[in-house]
C-alpha cells in the first residue's frame, strides 16, 4: 500500500515550480556545470572519453549536446585545451548559408569563422599562461592567424578606374630640388585662373584569398608545441547545421589541417540523416571529405541506448535516474526531497511521485528521446496537480503524450510527410493491428521517412534484421510513435490488439500501447511504392 504524506507530492509547491524550471534543451543551461549535475550516463562515455576522432550520431533530443558538454568538463580536468563550437552559432553563418554566393566564397567564410575561433582560444591561453617559449609561441600564432586571411595577387583580375575632371583652378608653380645636398621645395602662386580638362586611369591586380593546407598545419602544430599543449580538444555540436553543399568540403579542412596532428582530437555531434561527410566523383572516388570508418570512427548512434524494447528495466532505470537529477537540479534547496519524503535516489523518488506502472508508460511514451520523458512529465505532473490526484497515473501519462504529439511533433509536420504518416497509420495500425514494421535496408534511403524519424514521429528500432522468411534480404525495423497510437483512442480507427494472457484489466495495470508481437512484425512489410507514392 502506497505511503501518504501530509502534503501529496503532486500538490507540494516546491516541486510543482521545480518540475516548470526543468532546462529541457542543453544549449539553455547557463552553464556547464549544471549539465554536469544532471548527466547520466548511459554507457556512452567510455566509448568516446578517448584521443580518437569520432562522431556522435544521435536524433534530436536524444542529448548529442550533454553529451558533449559532460565531455569537454572531463576533458577541461586534465588541464587540456578544449573548443566547443555549435555550428548554429558562427558569426559568419548569413554567408555561408546564402545559396546565391559561389560555393568557394561560402566556403571561406567557414573556414574563417572556424579557423579564427581556434586562433583566439589559444592565444587567451597563451596569454593567461605564458611559458618560457612564449615569445616563440606568439610568433608561431601570429603565423597562423596570417595564413587565416592570407591571400595572393591575382594578375588575372585587374580593376580598372577612369576619372575625368574640369572646371576652373588657380594658377600655380610648384617646383622641388636639391640645394647643396639639401631637399628644397619652391611654389609661387598666381592670381590668373584657367579651365582644365583631363581623364585619370588606374589599373590594380585583386588580391584572391588562397588557403595553404600545409601552412596551416604547420603554424597550428608548431603554436601547440611551443605552447606546450598535449592534446587539443575539438568538441563541433550540430554539424547537421551546416549547408549539406559545404559539409564535405568542411570536413576536408578539417581532414588536412588536424586530422595528422597526434595532438588533436575532434569529436562531431550530428543527425545521421543530415550529415555529408565526403563528396565522391562519379566513378566512386572521394575528391574530398573524411572516409567514415577510415580518417574517422563513428562512435555510436546515441539512440540505442535507449529503445525501451531491447531493455526495458535497464531503460527505466536511466530515464528515473536522468528525471531524478534533473529535478533534484532545480530545487533551491538540493536535499529538498529527501527532507520532505525521505527519497533517498531515483527509484525511491519513481515510488512516492507515479503510481504502479505510471513510469514505465512514461519510459515508454519517451520513445528513447530524454528531451521527450522531461516534456511529458511535466505535462503528466501539470494534470496530476490540476486534477487534485496523489500521484501520476497512466491515464495521466497518456494524457499528457498525447498533447506533446499533438503540439510538438504532428504540429510540424508538412504535407508530404502528413500524408506517408497517414499512410503508414492505415497500414500498420489500421490493417495490420500492430505498431512496428519493416522497410528493406535499399528502401530506407527514403528521404521522407527519414524526415518523419527527425521529426520524432517514426522511431528506428533495429538496424539490418535478417529475416528467414525472405533470404537475401535485409531489413530496418520501425516502430510508430506512442502518441499515433494514443491519438486514435476513441476514434473508430482504434485498432483491437491482442494483449498477453493474464494482464490485469485495471487501465493502470496494463500497458496502454502494447508491445508488439515479433512473429508479426515480419509479416508487416511497407513497400516501396507506398514510401514513394506518398512522395510524390
Amino acid at each position: 500500500m502506497a505511503k501518504t504524506y501530509k502534503t501529496a507530492p503532486t500538490q507540494a509547491e516546491a516541486i510543482r515550480k521545480a518540475t516548470a524550471s526543468l532546462v529541457t534543451r542543453s544549449e539553455r543551461a547557463e552553464d556547464v556545470a549544471h549539465l554536469v549535475a544532471t548527466f547520466v550516463d548511459c554507457g556512452i562515455i567510455d566509448m568516446i572519453d578517448n584521443p580518437k576522432n569520432q562522431i556522435l550520431y544521435g536524433r534530436r533530443g536524444t542529448g548529442k549536446t550533454h553529451v558533449l558538454r559532460y565531455l569537454e568538463s572531463l576533458f577541461r580536468e586534465r588541464a587540456q585545451i578544449v573548443v566547443y563550437i555549435d555550428s548554429r552559432t558562427l558569426g559568419s553563418s548569413t554567408i555561408f548559408t546564402d545559396t546565391e554566393r559561389p560555393i568557394h566564397t561560402r566556403f571561406l567564410g567557414l573556414y574563417r569563422d572556424v579557423l579564427s575561433l581556434l586562433h583566439n582560444v589559444l592565444l587567451e591561453e597563451l596569454v593567461t599562461n605564458p611559458g618560457d617559449t612564449a615569445d616563440r609561441a606568439f610568433e608561431a600564432l601570429a603565423e597562423l592567424e596570417r595564413q587565416i586571411s592570407y591571400a595572393e595577387e591575382d594578375p588575372q583580375a585587374i580593376r580598372s578606374r577612369e576619372v575625368e575632371s574640369f572646371g576652373t583652378e588657380a594658377t600655380s608653380t610648384i617646383s622641388a630640388g636639391f640645394e647643396g645636398g639639401v631637399p628644397s621645395v619652391q611654389a609661387s602662386l598666381g592670381g590668373a585662373r584657367k579651365e582644365a580638362r583631363g581623364a585619370e586611369s588606374e589599373s590594380t591586380s585583386a588580391l584572391t584569398p588562397k588557403i595553404i593546407f600545409p601552412a596551416i598545419y604547420e603554424a597550428f602544430n608548431k603554436t601547440l608545441e611551443l605552447m606546450g599543449v598535449e592534446r587539443f580538444v575539438i568538441l563541433l555540436d550540430e554539424w547537421s547545421s551546416i549547408p549539406s553543399d559545404l559539409q564535405p568540403y568542411f570536413a576536408e579542412l578539417l581532414n588536412r589541417a588536424f586530422f595528422a596532428n597526434p595532438r588533436v582530437t575532434i569529436k562531431i555531434a550530428t543527425l545521421e540523416f543530415r550529415s555529408k561527410f565526403a563528396l565522391y566523383d562519379g566513378e566512386g572516388h572521394r575528391v574530398a571529405g573524411l572516409e567514415l570508418g577510415g580518417d574517422i570512427e563513428t562512435a555510436v548512434d546515441l539512440y540505442d541506448f535507449y529503445v525501451y524494447d531491447r531493455d526495458p528495466k535497464n531503460t527505466e532505470a536511466v530515464f528515473a535516474d536522468l528525471l531524478f537529477k534533473h529535478l533534484t537540479a532545480a530545487f533551491k534547496e538540493p536535499s529538498y526531497l529527501r527532507d520532505e519524503y525521505g527519497v533517498s535516489g531515483a527509484q525511491s523518488f519513481v515510488n512516492i511521485l507515479f503510481s504502479e506502472k505510471a513510469f514505465g508508460e512514461l519510459a515508454r511514451a519517451a520513445e528513447g528521446v530524454a528531451r521527450d520523458l522531461l516534456q511529458i512529465f511535466s505535462r503528466a505532473y501539470i494534470n496530476a496537480w490540476k486534477g487534485g490526484t496523489a500521484r501520476i497515473t497512466v491515464p495521466g501519462v497518456t494524457r499528457a503524450a498525447l498533447e506533446w504529439y499533438e503540439k510538438d511533433k504532428q504540429a510540424n509536420l508538412n504535407e508530404a510527410q502528413h500524408a506517408l504518416l497517414r499512410a503508414l497509420i492505415e497500414e500498420v495500425i489500421g490493417e495490420r493491428q500492430v505498431r512496428s514494421f519493416m522497410v528493406a535496408r535499399e528502401d530506407s534511403t527514403s528521404g521522407l521517412l527519414r524526415s518523419l524519424i527527425d521529426q520524432r514521429v517514426v522511431h528506428i528500432i533495429r538496424h539490418g534484421y535478417a529475416d528467414k522468411d525472405n533470404p537475401g534480404i535485409r531489413y530496418n525495423i520501425y516502430t510508430l510513435d506512442y502518441g499515433c497510437y494514443i491519438d486514435l483512442k476513441g476514434t473508430k480507427g482504434e485498432p483491437e490488439f491482442e494483449l498477453s494472457a493474464g494482464v490485469d484489466d485495471d487501465e493502470d495495470a496494463a500497458p496502454v500501447v502494447p508491445f508488439d508481437d515479433k512473429r508479426r512484425i515480419r509479416r508487416v512489410v511497407v513497400p516501396r511504392d507506398l514510401l514513394q507514392r506518398t512522395s510524390t
